[in-house]
Order: C-alpha cells, then structure tokens, then sequence
C-alpha cells in the first residue's frame, strides 16, 4: 500500500527509483577527564587536518563548496569553543567537539535569517566529520550505488555528498535540512530532485522500496500504485519538456518582443548562486547580500578574510558587475555583539545603515575591504535602509576616509567607485530627487517597502493579508523612484518578490525599469518571459494600473493582459 509524505522541494524534478538508505551515525562518544591537553589538541589537529586533506583531493566540480567548508574548519573562532573544553573543562578531544561545536550549532540555530540559521546543519555536519575521525567509525559506502537510486537519508554529510555517483542517482530524500544546505546546493548543481525536511521517513523505508520524489513540492510516495507511477512519469516528461525549452534561452539576450534589452542579474547569498549566475549567463550580480556570506558565530570576519571573498567573487565574474550591498543586519537578521537586544519594534529600529553607522569600525573594515577588492572587477557598493538624505553622506564620508587611509598606505582601489541607495522605505521612495543628487544608483527593494508602505508584516496571519505587492500605493511610488531615476540619468534597477513575478514584469518594462535582480535560477524563465513581451504595449499599461483602487485589481488587469499577448502568469518556481 502506498503512503505519501510531506516535505519542502529545494531542487525541482521528479526522481521514480530504489531507495537506498543511508542509517545515521550513532557515537558512543567517552566522556572524559584528561592531564594532557596539548596530546587531545594534537588529535583534533591531526583529525581537521586528515579532513582538510580529503577535501582538498576531493573533485573540484564543488569548489565555491569545498573552500567554504575548508575555511569553516580552519576557522579558529569555529573551533573556540571546542579548544576551551580542552584546555580549561579537562576534557577528551572527542567530547569536547561534541559540546563544543553543539553550543556553536546551537548560536546558528537560534538566528532568524533562514540563510544563517541553515549554517547550523554546516557546523554539525563538521562536527560528525570530526567525530568520524577522532572514533574511528567507518564511513558510510556511497560508492556502489545502482542505476536509478533515491538515497533516503536522516542528512547527508558533505564527504557522503562528495563520494557519491550522481549519475546512478534519481533523487533525494532528507529528513532534516532547507534550501541553502550544501546537500540542497550540490542537488541543484546536479539537476537531482530533492525534498527535505521529510520527517520521519528513514524509518518507514526499506532497502530497495519503490519511491517517488517530487523535488517541486516536496512530496515524497512510497510503494506507489501504478496510477501513481503512471502519473509521475507523465509529469516528469512534462517537466523535462519545459526544462529543455528554456535552454535554448541560455546563451540569448535578455530581450522584449520588439526588441528592448533589459539587464537582468543575479540575487546572491552564497556560493552556489555565484555559479548559478555564471551558469544562466545572468548579466551580472544585481545583489550580493554581503551579511548571509562574510560573518560567523562570533560576528564579523576580519578584513582580510573579508577581501578574499570579494576578490574571489569578483574574479569569477569574470568582469560582469557585481554589486555588494553593505551587511544588513537587524530586524530579522541578528548577529552577536552587534545587533541591539530587546528592541521592541526591530523592523522599526536599529537596522540596516542605522547599525553600520553605530559601529564605524565594522563599517570601515567592510568598506576598505570592498575597495581594496574593487581592482579586480566592476565592484558596486549598495546602503541598505536608506530613510534619509544625511545617511547616504554619512557614509560617503566614511568611504572617503577609508579612500584616504588607503592612499597612505599605498594601497590600490577603484578611485571612481559607484555607491547606490536601496529604496526600501518610503521617506527615500519620497525624498529619492534628493538622494539621486549623491548617489549612482538606485534598487528598489520592494520586500521591505511594501511592508513600509501597507505597514503589514507578512509574516503576522492578523494583517498578512494586506501585504501585496499589487498594491497601488507601491505601485505609485515606484513609478515615481522610476521616473527620478530617468530625470538624474542614474540606473534604477528591483530587486525583491516583486521583481521575480511575472505578473509584474511589463509593468515595471512600462515604468522605464531596464534592471532586474532576481534569484539566478530564476533567469531562464524571465528571459522566455520577456521575449513574449512587448515594451511599446506595456507602456500603455501604467497609466491605467495606476488609477486601479485595489491589489485585486491590478492583479487581475495584469493576468488578463499576460493572456491576452499569450505570457505566463503563473508564479515562477524559485527551485
């Protein structure tokens, strides 16, 4: 008999094949008092180095992957807490990586950024590496897998991930784990279906138990019927059909029916999007949350770790632009010795460039890191949270103070740098004629201005429902951004849920918008969307949107026309 399971798809496709079951490892880890340190610090030295060692002759086709776990277990501030248990606690090198790099997961954990708080399953999957190693246990045999498998697994560790065969592999199935997991990132590199956060499937499968993943949504079938194998298979054929018709759109300009080009970019938070833009041929990175790549447990990382991220972006890039938003924590995003506690309305209260400013030292690190990096590419540099003109000359005047610093040191940098202002509250959506007078650009964020504008929080189920990016009263102001931005020549570019609807994009074609930043998996899909779209009709279409009363309304007066001139309405699949 047949049972479905419910989980999230973080990488689309339909996987139909043999379960291969991966147990989860067990430790009997001792617990230890010790008189010599120095011997158990020798063990954990000895055992991150064995790790290091492996990966390092591991396959390069991971490598954004790779050097980011590498440099998460030479990461001293990782390890701290670990090295403490030893050295002061007495204890035995094996326990102490169990408590240790527990609290450490725990701190990740507990943050309210999905991006960060996935960094947690990083932490834990180092520690099971470390404890693979200081036991002794046996590693679990991935390599003979057969044709056709769907490895269903509690989670995968990145060595499990690195000696499997994709090519044998027809999905995957987790019970723990979210969409920037290295297991989720290396399933999309892979094209490999996957759903996580399947719980408490490991259980119910066996060896070689027929199973169905959907990695669209999530769904996971065991023992399935034929009607259900049936159906499947038809909807895995359908989905290879459209996956094969937007390839065609790989190497094309992101180009109108009548032929108006339009420069779309690549949102980016981690490495994998880096090469997922580079893939998509994506016009360059339109937003680099610079937040969710360059800080740890214990805050910010140092200056030169810093520009080595940067540079190492930039040189893959390989001359694209990319723009770097300054770190934007606060609110949602915390981050210890930093963010400011117990505030009682964060969305409202220190975040953004309000944080930065309040800790000039961080800021002027970043900022001489970005400049020092800015020789190796087109580098842009972006203020969140911008609610006043003196903010964008605050931290101009910060960037010329950095500019000099570095000058008496002899160190080189882009002396022309381009700094822009997201406009993602409304005092800077209504003073931007303003703020275009000492900016280079702008980027509507919608996520937040429409939260600013409708004061709803989309994530409270009382007022969620006033949250919408069709409101007219958005829509008016970002036309209004728009148009200042064409009367100041400077670009103007969306970021944001809005600018990844397709319901929205001949409105913002209509608006004078040429700059689109977007989830890079995303790209395919708006170009095929765009080529059905014709710039002179959407013209048309403002001024009669902007005069609809509701969210409704413009809704469904955008779908109508999207049916009319034979686009796609349909939300796009962010996997």
């Amino acid at each position: 008999m047949s049972s479905l399971f419910k989980g999230n798809g973080v990488s689309a496709g339909i996987g139909i094949g043999k379960a291969f079951v991966i147990s989860q490892y067990e430790f009997n880890v001792p617990q230890n008092f010790i008189d010599d340190a120095e011997k158990e610090l020798e063990k954990l030295s000895r055992a991150v180095k064995t790790i290091v060692d492996d990966l390092e002759n591991a396959s390069d086709e991971q490598g954004d992957i790779l050097e980011a776990y590498i440099m998460l277990l030479k990461d001293p501030n990782v390890t701290e807490e670990v090295r403490r248990f030893i050295t002061v606690e007495k204890r035995n090198a094996a326990f102490a990586v169990e408590k240790g790099l527990s609290m450490v997961a725990d701190v990740f954990l507990a943050m309210q950024d999905d991006y960060m708080s996935e960094r947690s399953g990083d932490i834990n999957d180092i520690k099971t590496r470390l404890l693979i190693e200081l036991l002794n246990i046996p590693k679990h045999d991935v390599k003979n897998l057969s044709p056709g498998s769907i490895i269903v697994a509690s989670d995968l560790s990145l060595s499990d991930m690195l000696s499997i065969d994709f090519e044998k592999v027809n999905g995957i199935v987790t019970e723990i784990g979210g969409k920037n997991s290295h297991v989720s990132i290396i399933a999309r590199n892979f094209s490999i279906p996957l759903a996580v956060g399947v719980n408490d499937i490991v259980k119910e499968v066996l060896p070689d138990m027929d199973v169905i993943v959907d990695g669209r949504c999530g769904d996971v079938v065991l023992c399935p019927n034929s009607d259900q194998v049936m159906w499947y298979a038809q909807e895995q054929t359908r989905f290879f059909k459209q996956k094969s018709s937007l390839e065609c759109f790989r190497d094309k300009p992101s180009i109108t029916k009548d032929g108006v080009e339009l420069d779309i970019m690549a949102n980016v938070g981690s490495y994998g999007d880096v090469e997922c833009a580079i893939d998509c041929m994506a016009g360059g990175i339109g937003l680099l949350r610079s937040e969710f790549l360059f800080s740890d447990v214990h805050g910010f990382r140092s200056e030169e770790k810093q520009f080595e991220m940067y540079r190492g972006i930039l040189v893959k890039m390989s001359g694209a632009p990319v723009t770097i938003r300054l770190f934007d924590f606060g609110g949602d995003k915390s981050l210890k010795g930093i963010t400011i506690e117990g505030e009682e309305n964060p969305a409202l209260g220190c975040r953004g460039v309000r944080l930065a400013l309040r800790n000039r030292d961080i800021l002027k690190t970043q900022i001489k890191a970005l400049l020092r990096a800015s020789v190796y590419g087109p580098l842009h540099i972006m203020i969140p949270m911008v609610s006043s003109v003196n903010e964008v000359g605050m931290v101009r005047k910060v960037i010329c103070e950095v500019k000099r610093d570095l000058k008496d040191i002899c160190g080189s940098f882009e002396k022309n740098i381009k700094v822009g202002v997201m406009i993602e509250v409304p005092s800077a959506a209504i003073m931007c004629d303003k703020i275009a007078c000492d900016c280079d650009f702008f980027s509507i964020g919608t996520n937040d201005l429409v939260q600013y504008v409708t004061a709803s929080d989309r994530n409270n189920g009382y007022v969620s429902s006033l949250y919408s990016h069709y409101e007219p009263a958005v829509l008016r102001l970002i036309n209004q951004v728009a148009i200042i931005a064409s009367e100041h020549k400077i670009p103007c570019s969306v970021c944001g849920e809005a600018a990844a609807d397709p319901v929205m994009l001949p409105l913002f074609i209509g608006m004078g918008i040429r700059k689109m930043s977007i989830a890079p998996n995303l790209i395919l899909k708006f170009r095929k969307q765009l080529s059905r779209i014709s710039e002179k009709n959407s013209r048309k279409l403002v001024n009669a949107v902007l005069n609809l009363s509701t969210a409704e309304q413009v809704s469904e007066y955008l779908k109508h026309y999207l049916k009319r001139v034979g686009a796609s309405s349909r939300t796009f699949s962010l996997r």
